[in-house]
């Protein structure tokens, strides 16, 4: 665009002098001179740039050049057409040379003096793309000097031949057009200056520029980033295309429960501000929530699993209950009806102490498996804290119990066959007394001991019937620990400990140790069984303290059972006071599941997953994470950018009280960089216009030497720029269907600028020439101020406004809205704001001051009556 625009440039300023001066060699010397001006300045800019990192962008030669060429064109207009008007007046050529130095030199030198104040203004601008404008400066003052050396030597070395072929030594033409209005507009003031609100007023008002920072709008839509841009909006949206990112560093790292229920916490607080349409952070990298990693699924699932332990809990206190239900049917009347009958027996109760010891090893070994059970129990309570170990530990525990109770089955299972042996040996010894008998008939120790026997026969099978019923109680038992277990297994998958578990814990120990000690109080029952038998076996002659002694051993046999049936209620009651502080647990976490907060188990921190998910969002350190922002408008435009501050806002706001409230941050990505470069944009523009119009009216006080005048023209200034700036608002949205979201965020800068800096030359040009003429009226002296001058200003700025109307072929949209900005701006001045405005506020200024504008030896100027 740049070398497009300065190849136009250079043509149409050589053709446009060529019709101007009818000269071949006039447009040469003009180029030439202004070239050399361009690369002098481009030299010692390059020079700045190396040493002092002077400010510079893609615009800056590009501004240079149409400056350059365009002023400088202008200021060899208005000193050629001098020189031929002096050399017209009979002067020599280094006299018609001097007298132009002396009128146009001078109106050239404050002219380039107000440009150059104008461009070097902008060094104090904070802005640095519109701090790059101030290269113009540099390019400027070499203007300057090249035309107070090289120029004047040109003219001197070609003489008269400077506008050949032309011979014609008369200077520019008056201008009709000027004169008729500044005479009009002198003569009729307030008329003209109510026809010129009229017409400039609707444009101002009806067409208010916005600015659009889319940087994309600039370019073809052939290009390979906008045709990738496009098909990423059509199918997934603009905010997808550009994203918003923001980046938290903080000073410790952040992979922690803590740092991360802020940033899940600044998550959902994004997701809730009115534009935005999804955010993804290290918390919700899919931009959804990750269920398992907040309180309320984690405590919920804590719930089900208790609920379930509870489940368990009841199963273990059935299987209690039904062992304490088996306990309760055993009865030994048989036994006491065998010891009714007893006699001395001892060979045969050999084998029924056999099968009591075996019965007596049984309950001792259930003895010690609930003691198994009640260290079990112990552990569980010691490590509350791992409540799924503690449930194992009561699982091997029971199944060790299960294993006692199954020998101690086994044990009892082995007393049928006891007796049936001391059955047949009852039956034998029958047979033997019937043989007795018959050799000893009436015998009365003989008959006796027939009835004892057959007492002990019936007896026999008494205890039979009984040994089989306890044999069935003990399966009971063995089905109730299988149950106990099998519960505690569900249990242990489906919880984790609480601290409300443990008195239930504790009531469960006391109820195992209840049972403990009622199974050993049960083995040393069985034990005196053992010995009563025994007795019984070695004192044959003693056969009633026998009996006394056996009776003595079931009755504690029958104790033993009573304290391990009260063992396993209160087992059965501690499970019940388990399961109520289960329920309440379940109940307080119930509530729990209400509030909701972000939480990484620790376990969970070193899983593959969560690696992943933290190493897509945060630095290898975790000092530093990103939040990715989608929004739902278009990135660049009003509705976006205004969301910046809103997510500034909310990212301070949420932050603050938390670990990572110290915390710095930062949001990046096309739309923040549009919120600041309007922000900063505002504010220099309205800075850069205060500072540009105070340096423009100080030098015009200083030329001028009047105070209404420089006002005036500082007035007419700021009224081309802001008509022009509406109308090329309006214009843009005309011809570029890519300028939806207003004007190129750049160009009023440089369009008031160059309205301004530029602008002021005509009126310099006006004003000067009006002060060559001190001893007439001052309606009269504007107005053959304007006759002479505005010929040369029509000209100047078709020059300058089509070296900047070259911008317009770049096809580059900023270029071509701030060329029609500037050609708008300069044609308003030229063609109405000097010819009108100007003659009618200074013939107002003259009839309300009564006085006249004079100037004393020449140059001073002041207010005569």
């Amino acid at each position: 665009g740049v070398d497009k625009s300065a190849a136009i440039t250079v043509a149409f300023i050589l053709i446009v002098l060529i019709l101007m001066f009818r000269s071949v060699i006039t447009p040469f010397v003009s180029l030439i001179s202004v070239g050399v001006s361009y690369l002098c300045s481009v030299g010692i800019l390059g020079v700045l740039i190396k040493l002092f990192n002077f400010p510079i962008t893609s615009l800056t030669q590009m501004f240079i050049i149409i400056v350059l060429f365009g002023i400088g064109t202008d200021y060899h207009i208005l000193l050629f057409n001098r020189y031929k008007e002096e050399l017209g007046n009979g002067l020599s050529i280094e006299d018609a040379i001097a007298a132009s130095y002396r009128t146009a030199g001078k109106t050239i030198f404050f002219s380039g003096l107000t440009v150059f104040m104008g461009f070097a203004s902008l060094s104090f601008v904070q802005f640095p793309i519109y701090r790059s404008a101030n290269a113009v400066a540099i390019g400027i003052a070499v203007l300057l000097i090249e035309m107070m050396t090289l120029t004047p030597l040109l003219m001197r070395i070609l003489a008269g031949k400077l506008f050949w072929p032309s011979h014609k030594s008369s200077g520019h033409k008056d201008s009709k057009i000027w004169e008729r209005m500044s005479s009009t507009s002198a003569k009729h003031p307030v008329i003209s200056l109510l026809v010129v609100a009229v017409i400039l007023s609707p444009i101002i008002i009806l067409n208010g520029h916005q600015l659009s920072f889319d940087s994309l709008k600039d370019l073809s839509a052939d290009n390979l980033s906008v045709k990738g841009f496009n098909l990423i909006t059509d199918k997934f949206g603009a905010g997808k295309a550009m994203p918003t990112t923001i980046v938290i560093q903080n000073k410790d790292a952040m992979d922690n429960n803590e740092s991360l229920a802020a940033i899940d916490s600044l998550t959902d607080r994004l997701k809730k501000i009115p534009g935005v349409k999804q955010v993804m952070s290290p918390t919700q990298p899919t931009g959804e929530k990750i269920k398992d990693f907040y309180t309320d699924a984690q405590t919920k699932t804590v719930v089900n699993g208790l609920s379930d332990a509870n489940d368990g809990l009841g199963k273990i206190k059935d299987g209690l209950d039904k062992m304490k239900a088996s306990l309760s049917s055993s009865d030994f009347s048989q036994f006491e009806q065998m010891l009714a009958g007893g006699g001395s027996l001892q060979n045969s109760m050999a084998s029924l102490t056999d099968g009591l010891e075996k019965v007596g090893t049984g309950i001792d070994q259930g003895a010690a498996g609930a003691d198994r059970l009640a260290a079990g129990i112990t552990q569980l309570k010691a490590g509350v804290t791992g409540l799924n170990e503690g449930l194992q530990t009561i699982s091997a525990k029971l199944q060790d119990i299960n294993d006692g109770f199954n020998e101690l089955g086994n044990g009892y299972k082995s007393i049928p066959t006891s007796l049936d042996q001391l059955k047949q040996m009852v039956a034998l010894m029958q047979g033997t007394t019937a043989k007795l008998d018959a050799k000893f008939p009436n015998d009365s120790d003989i008959a006796q001991l027939k009835q004892l026997l057959s007492k002990l026969s019936a007896s026999l099978d008494g205890i039979s019937s009984g040994m089989g019923t306890a044999n069935g109680n003990y399966a009971k038992l063995t089905a109730g620990l299988s149950q106990i277990n099998g519960g505690l297994k569900t249990m242990i998958d489906n919880t984790s400990s609480k601290s409300q578990l443990v008195l239930g814990i504790e009531q469960l120990e006391n109820g195992a140790q209840s049972l403990s000690a009622g199974l050993r109080q049960g083995s040393a029952g069985q034990k005196k069984i053992i010995d009563s038998i025994a007795q019984l076996k070695m004192g044959q002659g003693n056969a009633e303290s026998g009996k006394a002694s056996l009776s003595s051993g079931l009755s504690k046999l029958s104790s033993g059972l009573t304290q391990l049936k009260d063992g396993i209620g209160q087992s059965s009651d501690g499970l019940k006071k388990v399961s109520d502080g289960i329920s309440k647990s379940n109940d307080f976490l119930t509530q729990l599941t209400n509030t909701r907060s972000f939480y990484i188990p620790k376990e969970a921190f070193a899983k593959p997953d969560v690696t992943k998910m933290l190493n897509a969002y945060m630095s290898n350190d975790r000092k530093t994470t990103k939040l990715t922002v989608i929004l739902d408008y278009e990135p660049y435009s009003d509705k976006a950018i205004n969301l910046i501050d809103k997510i500034n806002t909310a990212i301070g706001n949420e932050l603050d009280g938390t670990r990572l409230s110290g915390a710095e941050y930062g949001i990046s990505g096309v739309t923040s960089h549009s919120n600041d470069l309007r922000k900063m944009a505002n504010h220099d523009i309205v800075f850069t216009e205060i500072i540009v119009l105070v340096a423009i009216f100080i030098l015009l006080l200083i030329i001028i030497r009047s105070f209404w005048i420089p006002l005036f023209v500082v007035g007419s200034l700021v009224l081309a720029y802001y008509t022009s700036l509406s109308a090329v608002a309006f214009i843009s949205k005309q011809l570029f269907s890519s300028a939806q979201y207003g004007l190129s965020w750049n160009v009023p800068f440089f369009s008031f600028i160059a309205t301004t800096s530029l602008g002021v030359d005509y009126s310099i040009f006006l004003l000067r020439r009006f002060r060559e003429y001190p001893g007439i009226h001052v309606k009269d002296a504007i107005v053959l101020a304007a006759k002479n001058i505005g010929g040369v200003v029509i000209s100047a700025a078709i020059i300058l406004s089509g070296t900047f109307a070259t911008l317009y072929p770049s096809n580059l949209i900023v270029l071509m809205e701030l060329a029609i900005g500037v050609v708008i701006g300069l044609m308003l001045l030229c063609m109405v704001l000097l010819p009108v405005v100007i003659p009618a506020l200074i013939s107002i200024t003259e009839k309300i001051t009564s006085k006249t504008y004079t100037e004393k030896s020449g140059s001073n100027m002041t207010l005569r009556g």
